[in-house]
C-alpha cells in the first residue's frame, strides 16, 4: 500500500505528537504517583509532638465535686440530679437552720443586753 503523505509530514500531525506526548505523561504520572504513596507509607513513622494551652481547669466527668455549705443546717431539699447542668444562683439544697437562726437572735440580744 502507497503512503498518500510523506513521512515529514506523518512526524508532525496530532496524533504522533498525541503518542509522544502520553508516554512522557504515563511516566511522569507514575513517578508522582509512586512518590505519594511513599510519603504516606512513611507517616506513621514521624512523630509531631502536640501541644495544646488552655487557661482553667480540665477535670473528668466522673471526678467527685465537694459542696460546702456556710451555714449549717438539716437539709430540708435536695434538688440535685446526675449530670444536671448548674448555673450560678441555682438553688441546691433548702437548709433548715432554725437553730442557727435562735443562737443568731440569742447573740444580738445579749450583745444589746451588755450596752
Amino acid at each position: 500500500m502507497p503512503q498518500l503523505f510523506p513521512p515529514e509530514i506523518l512526524e508532525n500531525t496530532v496524533e504522533c505528537y498525541h503518542a509522544r506526548i502520553s508516554t512522557r505523561s504515563k511516566v511522569i504520572y507514575r513517578l508522582i504517583l509512586l512518590m505519594i504513596l511513599f510519603v504516606f507509607a512513611l507517616l506513621p513513622l514521624v512523630y509531631v509532638d502536640i501541644s495544646s494551652q488552655s487557661r482553667g481547669v480540665i477535670r473528668s466527668p466522673y471526678e467527685n465535686t465537694t459542696i460546702q455549705s456556710a451555714v449549717y443546717g438539716e437539709v430540708v431539699s435536695y434538688r440535685m440530679q446526675e449530670n444536671k447542668k448548674v448555673q450560678k444562683g441555682d438553688t441546691l439544697i433548702i437548709l433548715n437552720s432554725d437553730k442557727l437562726n435562735e443562737l443568731l437572735i440569742k447573740n444580738k440580744n445579749e450583745k444589746l443586753n451588755s450596752k
